[in-house]
Formats: C-alpha cells, sequence, structure tokens
C-alpha cells in the first residue's frame, strides 16, 4: 500500500486563530493531527481578543465523538494545550520557537502572517507554504477528501469538507 498521508503517528500541528476564525474549522484543523495517534500534540494558539475559545472546545468535543479515532484524538487532546497571544507578532513568535511540524495560521490576512513564519516542519528547515482560494478548495477538496476517506483519516476529510459546505452556504445566501 502506498500512502500519502496515513494513521501512522504521532503527529503535530499548531493552529493560529483569531477572532475571524470558524471554530468549526478550527476543531477540525486540531482534530486532523490528533486522530493520528495518542501522542500527537495539537497546539492552539489564540491571536488577540475576541476568540471564543468555549465554542472552539465545544467544538472539539463534538467533532472528537464522532471520530472513529475519537479515542486516539481524546487521549491526544489531553495533554495539548492553547496558548493566548496578545497579538499576531506574539503567534507568530511563539510559534517559530516552538517549531510545528505542521502549522495552519486561521486568521484574517493569513497571508501577512505566513511570511513571518521560520520555523514549521522542523525536521527540514524548509517551509512549504500551501494558500487556496475558495475556487481551489472547491476544486481540489473532493480529491482530498477522498484520499483522506480511504486512509482512514476522518478528520482530514472534515476539515475539508466542512469547509466546503460553509462556501456553498455562503454561495447560495449571496443568491437570495
Amino acid at each position: 500500500m502506498i500512502s500519502i498521508d496515513m494513521p501512522a503517528g504521532p503527529s503535530e500541528v499548531l493552529v493560529i486563530a483569531d477572532k475571524h476564525a470558524s471554530p468549526v474549522h478550527i476543531a477540525a484543523d486540531l482534530l486532523s493531527q490528533a486522530e493520528h495517534g495518542p501522542d500527537s500534540q495539537v497546539v492552539l494558539v489564540v491571536a488577540g481578543e475576541g476568540v471564543d475559545v468555549t465554542a472552539i472546545e465545544d467544538e472539539i468535543e463534538k467533532q472528537c465523538n464522532s471520530l472513529p479515532r475519537g479515542a486516539f484524538a481524546s487521549k491526544a487532546l489531553s495533554h495539548s494545550f492553547i496558548v493566548h497571544a496578545r497579538d499576531m507578532v506574539e503567534a507568530i513568535a511563539f510559534s517559530n520557537l516552538y517549531a510545528p511540524e505542521h502549522l495552519i495560521i486561521n486568521v484574517k490576512d493569513a497571508e501577512k502572517g505566513e511570511n513571518f513564519a521560520e520555523n514549521a516542519d522542523s525536521f527540514l528547515k524548509y517551509i512549504t507554504v500551501q494558500s487556496l482560494t475558495e475556487e481551489g478548495l472547491r476544486r481540489l477538496g473532493p480529491y482530498v477528501a477522498t484520499m483522506a476517506e480511504i486512509e482512514g483519516l476522518d478528520a482530514h476529510k472534515r476539515a475539508v469538507t466542512l469547509r466546503l459546505k460553509d462556501i456553498e452556504a455562503r454561495q447560495v445566501s449571496n443568491l437570495r
């Protein structure tokens, strides 16, 4: 079997989120790595004020309970943590010190922050930035979701399909 991504663990993700980020998306992103195994590490860095941490925690619990690998994810979550940063500068500084395997910047104007991320995927000290427009996600998303489903990574799949549903819902409401 050849696999691009698979349940082999542990894995690690650090998500930087601000008040503009969807708690549903944040939870899905954190769980996408937590599902790899009980030794996985997920970190949420809250950038600035106005982030509804309770809504994020509630969404994590809700999504985790519905995952086939939820027991693994739950154990990983038990030793994960949340960092409160004053602003994006402090959030990126923490991320650079932590040097996560995977870094997700889920903030308004994320492109501005990615230029300052210096230490992610620290095994190679080479950072690959992946950024998708809504159109790109609409085109690639179904393929990514299918691949994740085949590999048994339901949280990975959900991180994509929830975003696709939100895009579709926005399009429908814009037509009204």
